[in-house]
């Protein structure tokens, strides 16, 4: 076996994989973030029924694989081509060089099915699916069903992606037929390692059948063990699932951001106990994270602001679920027989409920509503889904509380709901509804959108508003005064004049009368961008109150210093946005037409209003001064009334 590219046709279009830019355009944080939330995703897709949990493992290995391995023949003069090292920072050719890597592995799970000699779309709704097919063979395309939490066929990027030189291994074991395998995946770019031919960005580690023109795995019992020795996997001979391993990762994926961001994205499916996870820290620690010990992982590992957040949420999570085991009541909301509702009608079938409603989310108790909703599929019959919908009023006045969830995947975009302490929890699961939702979900999963969803559903993008605002409009049914005026309200604030008394005039000069002062309009404040901390570094992006309209924005960034005006006096050796590469930062953007980088300071220009920005790889161990401001169509960024940011 060895890595291998194939050379670019003279018929081909060439064409680079920008597909791997999805997930930096997305809400996240980090590279951890898109792995954490795309992995998760899969492995749980692969359960294979049993009452045991998905369980994943993430190891962290320094020493024990070199760059000279057999495992990595072959891909070193590619990863040296001169295309290649403009794109990224790949190690040098040196063949000690030791290659820290992630070892990430599955367990209660089926592993890739399927025949690896596939070459075309197996028949639909074949069974069992070929996994190995999709996952090897396909981007940008999937064979998973309805209810499977991935939809767009990108998930399977967030691999290469990840590791500084874009490559993965995969060693699958299953319970079918076909015997364990071992293949190797590289996503670089259109490059050229001898000066001569152009080979394409997709590289296989695998045994090249020349009959059959096709990158094949290896089958080979021997090899399989070597791999898994020299990798030190912890999957054991017969044990299905599949390993993958992740060589160079990203410098931000580290044990503490594996763990916040498997707590942030998938609080619900590790608190309910369909999902356990042990990370092991390249020091030899063991950090295991299950629906027993999560609330001890949050108070040991996460500062005081994020502990007390995610202990709300831990605690809210497990009233839900200790709630859906009682007798609860719930407030059924059927629409499934009539067209997609306003929550006006909402508010009609309510009636006089929401008095009691309003008395006893104002005591503190738990609210459950559940809403059923017609759901019609283009070219298929109408039938019904539902979502449920938790809502919670706290007695201490901690930041809102909301979460919006598929499958038990946090749509982190979703939030709505700012008022202190409120606990919301929307909650959309394995149904024609939860289906719908999914199909409207970015490549990222992080946000429902409408565009689109009428193309493929009947009232699709109604359906989609209808659900998106549910926390929101339901509270504010609960929380809204009582329409009718109140004449006696303000009596203790202001003075009612007498209607039969007359005014005394106002003493002034004889036969001048003085005119009633004017009273300015009051200024509102404009709102253009939001800049907000991310890991590592900043984001850009639109402010959600946004406007006013603006053409692009620029950015001015330094390192706090004790004396003076700490841009003035930036220094190159700090960090430099010219070349930032070298300064060790990392850029992702989204939506944006031109970029002007100088040593301290960006100015970009805007291609689409819903853009994003984001920079990471500053020190964290300095503080970071950063200011924004928005460019307008004469060309300054001076508006008086602008909102600070």
């Amino acid at each position: 076996m060895n890595w291998s590219f194939r050379e670019i046709g003279s018929r081909e279009v060439k064409q680079n994989p920008e597909y791997l830019e999805f997930f930096k355009s997305d809400a996240l944080r980090s590279a951890t973030d898109a792995l954490i939330r795309e992995d998760i995703q899969n492995r749980l897709d692969a359960h294979d029924q049993s009452e045991n949990p998905v369980e994943v493992h993430y190891r962290f290995v320094e020493n024990g694989i070199h760059f000279g391995d057999k495992w990595f023949s072959g891909i070193q003069k590619h990863l040296q081509a001169p295309e290649t090292r403009e794109l990224i920072d790949s190690p040098d050719d040196r063949l000690d060089l030791p290659v820290p890597h992630l070892v990430i592995e599955d367990f209660n799970t089926t592993g890739l099915k399927g025949d690896p000699l596939t070459h075309r779309d197996p028949p639909k709704d074949s069974k069992p699916r070929n996994d190995f097919y999709w996952f090897i063979r396909n981007v940008g395309r999937s064979g998973k069903a309805e209810g499977d939490r991935g939809r767009w066929g990108l998930g399977k990027i967030v691999y290469p992606a990840s590791s500084e030189i874009r490559s993965f291994f995969a060693l699958s074991i299953t319970d079918d037929t076909q015997a364990p395998s071992l293949i190797g995946r590289s996503v670089l770019c259109i490059h050229s390692p001898d000066g001569v031919k152009d080979c394409a960005p997709d590289g296989f580690f695998s045994h090249y059948d020349e009959t059959l023109d096709m990158d094949l795995p290896s089958t080979d019992s021997t090899k399989l063990n070597d791999f898994t020795k020299s990798f030190q996997l912890n999957r054991q001979s017969g044990q299905t699932g599949l390993s993958l391993i992740i060589p160079f990762p990203k410098k931000d994926i580290t044990h503490q951001n594996l763990l916040y961001s498997l707590i942030d994205h998938w609080l619900w499916v590790l608190t309910e106990g369909s999902l356990a996870v042990r990370i092991f820290t390249s020091e030899g620690k063991e950090i295991v994270i299950t629906k027993d010990t999560i609330e001890t992982i949050i108070d040991h590992h996460f500062n005081d602001e994020d502990r007390d957040r995610f202990r709300r949420k831990v605690s809210f999570i497990k009233e839900v679920i200790d709630s859906e085991g009682t007798q609860r009541e719930s407030i059924d909301l059927d629409f499934k027989n009539a067209a997609i509702p306003k929550y006006s009608d909402v508010a009609l079938k309510l009636g006089d409920d929401v008095n009691a409603l309003r008395e006893k989310y104002n005591s503190g108790e738990l609210l459950h509503f559940k809403f059923n909703l017609k759901v019609h599929k283009k070219g298929a019959p109408p039938t019904s889904g539902h979502f449920d919908l938790y809502l919670k009023r706290s007695e201490v006045s901690h930041p809102a509380n909301d979460m919006a969830l598929r499958e038990g995947l946090t749509i982190s975009e979703q939030s709505r709901i700012n008022i202190p302490g409120v606990s919301a929890l929307l909650y959309l699961g394995n149904n024609p509804l939860g289906t719908l939702l999914g199909d409207s979900e970015n490549p990222a999963h992080t946000k429902w959108n409408i565009w689109g969803m009428n193309h493929k559903y009947h009232d699709g993008c109604k359906t989609v508003k209808f659900v998106s605002h549910a926390s929101q409009e339901i509270l504010s049914m609960l929380t809204r005064v009582d329409q009718g005026l109140d004449h006696s309200l303000l009596e203790s604030f202001f003075n009612i004049p007498n209607p039969n008394k007359k005014p005394r005039p106002s003493p002034g000069k004889k036969g001048r009368k003085k005119a009633p002062p004017s009273i300015p309009e009051p200024k509102t404040k404009n709102y253009y961008l939001s800049c907000d901390r991310i890991s590592g570094g900043f984001k850009v992006s639109p402010h959600k109150k946004g406007n006013k309209p603006f053409e692009g924005f620029t950015i001015r960034a330094a390192y706090e210093v004790d004396r003076g005006n700490a841009f003035k006096k930036h220094n190159e050796a700090d960090f430099s946005f010219k070349d930032f590469k070298k300064s060790g930062l990392e850029l992702n953007f989204a939506g944006l037409k031109e970029l002007k980088m100088e040593e301290g300071r960006i100015e970009a220009y805007l291609r689409e209003e819903d853009f994003s920005f984001s920079i990471t790889g500053f020190d964290t161990h300095r503080d970071l001064i950063i200011d924004v401001k928005p460019i307008h169509s004469n060309g300054t960024d001076d508006d008086p009334n602008q909102e600070p940011q």
